[in-house]
């Protein structure tokens, strides 16, 4: 009877990692734990059919509020024109999973959980017990015993409860570390992604500082002509140390994100100015989108979860007023030296135990119910948290992709008015002053796109991470 509900209670425990978006794995360890359910190699474009999937999952039956998430396909967060940089980026993400010592310290708690599973399972299990001994007596002799014990839980809800409620704590800290692993990858993209911002800005700076030079190059030989004042080549002098100024601090921010990529990756990886690209998310409406991020949200899931094993617990307190059944069977043999003689016997028993009165059972139920009835609140307050992070993405990507449009706008428009200002000044009609400020308006607006595209990029990474397209990044 008992090996029937142990076996009942390990498909439990993979049908409920499935429903979860996981499955149940064995480690190179022999250890019992659980894996996100898409496991690919590289990430290839998901449709949107597998979205739709997602939303007609199959629900929790003591939560019917838990989402159940789709084997989503992962997508490349790259274009496949960018295959080659793609590469160094994923590279980045797989190296910082490697080296990082928060995802192996999740991974082995996540074994302890595991353990702890069984060790509350093993109550319900057979408990067997063999023993002998020479023993030496004046009256008897010299003779031998040996003894095997067979004992086992016919009926045990609150034991039974237990066991359920380690499971759904071990899916729980499971959860916890997916919630881990997204941070990181989510951290070391934001880390790459501002380096890449203050590399590209800094290589404007620089090319700004390199024409305003040019111009004074210009001016200083108008001034040895008589054409133009020392207070022009001043003029120039002064934009062209506010401009370095600026160039001085994103060197700043960009060395600072090489130690931060170098430290996350082990040294592994160098900071390049490759980008992602937000090709992934191209064949997903955002509906299809949310859907995926809420069915996968491992913090949601782990809120659930945890929901689980303290109503599972509150569940055990009440049991412990139930009856409990527990069979045995002992067998005994003593063979006497001196009489040759063997004394055998065989004792088989039922005990029944029906508790009458524990006043701390009263105040176990009381407690229990209560932290529960907390964790179910707790669980849809995740819920609404994670579907507002979403909606909020999807808000700011869009703001972003708008202001891109309107900075490469401005940025067009500076370029040719520059270029109208420098010649009206080389004729010699022109004002220095306002030739300087546009060069400089021009260098702080590529400087700006180059901050909304990285910004935007950004964004879009969040999103293809929390929908599960990246949960395919080699480990």
């Amino acid at each position: 009877m008992r090996i029937v509900a142990l076996i009942a209670f390990c498909a439990a425990f993979g049908s409920a990692n499935a429903d979860a978006g996981f499955r149940v794995v064995i480690d190179d360890d022999g250890v019992l734990r659980t894996v996100a359910s898409s496991d690919a190699v590289s990430v290839q474009p998901a449709s949107p059919a597998d979205a739709q999937s997602t939303k007609s999952g199959t629900s929790s039956t003591r939560n019917p509020a838990r989402p159940s998430a789709a084997e989503n396909s992962a997508t490349s967060t790259h274009a496949p024109k960018q295959q080659e940089n793609a590469g160094q980026f994923d590279e980045m993400l797989g190296a910082s999973l490697q080296t990082n010592a928060g995802l192996k310290a999740s991974g082995a708690r996540g074994k302890a959980a595991n353990a702890a599973v069984w060790r509350e399972w093993s109550a319900l299990l057979p408990a067997i017990e063999a023993g002998g001994g020479l023993s030496d007596d004046k009256s008897s002799g010299t003779y031998s015993d040996g003894t095997l014990s067979v004992s086992m839980m016919l009926f045990d809800p609150a034991a039974f409860n237990r066991a359920r409620s380690a499971k759904s704590q071990a899916l729980s800290v499971h959860s916890e570390a997916l919630v881990a692993r997204d941070r990181l990858l989510i951290s070391t993209a934001a880390s790459w992604l501002r380096g890449i911002y203050a590399l590209s800005a800094a290589k404007e700076y620089r090319s700004a500082v390199a024409r305003l030079e040019k111009l004074r190059r210009s001016v200083v030989a108008r001034k040895a002509s008589g054409f133009a004042s020392a207070a022009e080549v001043n003029a120039v002098d002064v934009r062209i140390a506010s401009l370095r100024r600026e160039l001085a601090s994103f060197d700043e921010i960009a060395a600072k994100s090489r130690a931060e990529i170098e430290s996350a990756t082990g040294g592994h990886v160098k900071l390049t100015t490759d980008l992602p690209n937000d090709a992934a998310l191209a064949g997903f409406t955002e509906d299809e989108l949310s859907a995926m991020i809420v069915a996968r949200s491992p913090t949601l899931q782990s809120a659930l979860f945890a929901s689980d094993a303290a109503l599972f617990s509150s569940d055990a307190a009440k049991s412990e007023y139930l009856p409990k059944v527990r069979v045995s069977a002992d067998y005994n043999a003593v063979g006497l030296g001196g009489y040759g003689t063997r004394q055998n016997d065989l004792t088989v028993g039922v005990r029944l135990s029906v508790p009458v009165f524990q006043g701390g059972y009263i105040a176990s139920v009381a407690e229990r119910s209560e932290l529960a009835q907390a964790s179910k609140w707790e669980a849809q307050d995740v819920q609404r948290r994670v579907q507002l992070q979403v909606e909020t993405l999807f808000r700011e990507r869009e703001a972003a992709a708008e202001k891109r449009k309107q900075v490469n706008a401005e940025s067009g428009e500076l370029e040719s008015l520059v270029k109208s200002l420098d010649a009206q000044y080389r004729e010699g009609f022109g004002s220095i002053d306002e030739l300087l400020n546009q060069q400089v308006s021009l260098a702080r607006t590529k400087e700006q796109a180059v901050e909304v595209r990285t910004q935007q990029l950004y964004t879009a990474f969040q999103l293809i991470v929390l929908a599960g397209l990246a949960d395919n990044v080699q480990q």
